[in-house]
């Protein structure tokens, strides 16, 4: 039993079944995921068709989402006004503070001139460094 050649017509009922999504679409027309993407990516108008589907996969989407809205579904009201009503003082927001509720304090330091330290002086430097980054790790 010999394989069928992939044609566009072919491709593209595949495709559109599958809902753009190339694994179903090669097992709908009969064919490896590989030779499908490849396929496609070779013929603009599937690449073209391909967008499409995924535009009215956003349209399905937001359609649903309005229909839910207006049901007043919680869920979807929190996570509307989330998204979309940040600029009206909703969705998350996370403050960061300091101690007490103050400004976080921070120090920035000038780096060391290592180019000018002698070697004892250098290797005391990453001695002191070490022992600050395992303090870090066990506080």
């Amino acid at each position: 039993m010999g394989r069928r050649k992939l044609t566009i017509a072919a491709a593209e009922q595949a495709l559109r079944e599958a809902h753009g999504m190339i694994t179903h679409a090669a097992r709908f027309a009969g064919c490896h995921y590989e030779t499908m993407r490849k396929f496609v990516d070779e013929h603009p108008s599937l690449l073209k068709l391909l967008e499409e589907i995924e535009l009215e996969k956003l349209d399905d989407a937001e359609i649903a989402v309005v229909k839910l809205l207006e049901e007043n579904d919680p869920a979807t009201v929190r996570w509307f006004l989330g998204c979309k009503g940040r600029d009206r003082g909703y969705g998350n927001q996370t403050a960061v503070t300091g101690a007490g509720g103050g400004p976080v304090q921070h120090q920035v330091s000038e780096l060391p001139k290592v180019q000018s330290m002698t070697n004892e002086q250098l290797e005391a430097y990453v001695a002191y460094q070490k022992a600050m980054l395992s303090d870090d790790k066990t506080a």
